[in-house]
């Protein structure tokens, strides 16, 4: 799911207020995950929650395994998509509870992540 505006807009507002040159980030396309995350950074928001970190160990393994757009950024879409059509609970990452994810993320590891393509010699 890609960021909103409100969330876009609470980030330029963090930047400047910290003197960063907006022009230099790329915030078009990031999902509301990322947005999200980038907030927490600059609001020096304390620990990332345990739904953060099991989200993320998600994203790690679709990133090992290639599910990443051009430029290295992860597919979110195909994240989403393999939620929802193989998950338990068919719905996409960022809808998923504190009490879905450990199944989630069990599930991604016996699935696409345990059948990654081997790296070449």
């Amino acid at each position: 799911m890609e960021a909103t505006k409100r969330q876009i807009g609470f980030i330029k507002g963090l930047l400047k207020a910290k003197g960063v040159d907006i022009e230099t980030y790329e915030l078009e396309g990031i999902t509301s995950v990322e947005a999200s995350r980038m907030i927490q950074q600059l609001k020096g928001a304390p620990k990332e929650t345990p739904e953060d970190k099991m989200k993320r160990k998600i994203i790690s393994m679709a990133h090992t395994i290639g599910w990443e757009l051009p430029g290295g950024r992860i597919d979110m879409p195909a994240v989403d998509s393999w939620c929802k059509r193989y998950g338990q609970y068919h719905k996409p990452l960022d809808e998923h509870n504190i009490l879905e994810l450990p199944h989630l993320v069990s599930q991604f590891q016996s699935g696409p992540f345990k059948t990654k393509p081997k790296a070449h010699a």
